[in-house]
């Protein structure tokens, strides 16, 4: 269901992008998904307000880091690139969390981690060429 959930939002994201700002876009879905959120945190959590500090500087953020940065950055890059091709993106999240691991906490890399980064890469590349294949045949039709 998220994964049905999160191509709505991303189709959706591409389609407003043509009309309106990263910020406006971010502004108006954040307002929208508190909502839907403050439902589900009501009926399934006894304790919704952080009561430490720590709690306040993880939930901050999350907010910073996740939605605005995250989210923010997606929103402005679909206004140059397609929603396919985003989503394609977005799975190579997993693979610099990979070798940020790596870098910084001394992970090890085992072959199926580095064999699923092949993978994702592998992909990505697939779909950006198509994606060129595809305008250059657009092109070609549009000029005869």
């Amino acid at each position: 269901m998220s994964a049905v959930f999160y191509s709505a939002y991303l189709l959706s994201v591409k389609k407003l992008r043509d009309r309106f700002s990263a910020v406006t876009i971010l502004a108006w879905g954040g307002m929208a998904s508190v909502y839907v959120l403050a439902i589900f945190a009501f009926t399934t959590e006894t304790q919704i307000v952080p009561q430490s500090f720590y709690g306040w500087a993880i939930l901050i953020s999350l907010a910073l880091v996740g939605q605005i940065l995250g989210q923010g950055m997606l929103s402005y890059a679909m206004r140059y690139f397609s929603a396919p091709f985003s989503a394609i993106m977005i799975t190579f999240v997993p693979v610099i969390s990979t070798l940020l691991a790596w870098a910084i906490f001394g992970e090890s890399l085992t072959f199926w981690k580095m064999l699923g980064g092949i993978v994702i890469l592998s992909g990505i590349i697939i779909t950006k060429l198509s994606e060129i294949k595809t305008n250059t045949k657009l092109e070609d039709t549009i000029e005869n």
